[in-house]
């Protein structure tokens, strides 16, 4: 799935708490998910997006510089995990400034 926001990503929240809020608020309103933000204290991903009896983990990114291969690495670690295989079907990585050209080439192979 292409993510897209007719928001530039100048216009964007700096701080995560907000930007992971315009991305649920984008999911749901645009794409007509149910996102579902997880408690605190849960690590490996920011929101739960449901729909159609699909779980997906989500990671959300808002770095100033494209993601990394160790970033997507450690996403790809944590859904590696049996918790969370058997939580959800799927993991999707945000990101507002893309990805480096190693992280893309080594998760395209």
């Amino acid at each position: 799935m292409a993510f897209t926001s007719s928001a530039k990503a100048s216009s964007l929240p700096r701080d995560p708490d907000d930007f992971e809020d315009h991305v649920k608020h984008v999911l749901e309103k645009d794409y007509g998910y149910e996102v579902v933000k997880p408690p605190r204290n849960e690590h490996g991903y920011d929101l739960e997006v449901k729909r159609d009896g699909r779980s997906i983990a989500v990671q959300v990114k808002n770095y100033r510089r494209p993601i990394n291969t160790a970033q997507v690495q450690k996403f790809a670690r944590f859904m590696e995990l049996e918790i969370s295989n058997r939580q959800f079907s799927e993991a999707w990585l945000i990101s507002s400034r893309g990805f480096s050209k190693p992280a893309i080439a080594n998760f395209l192979c």
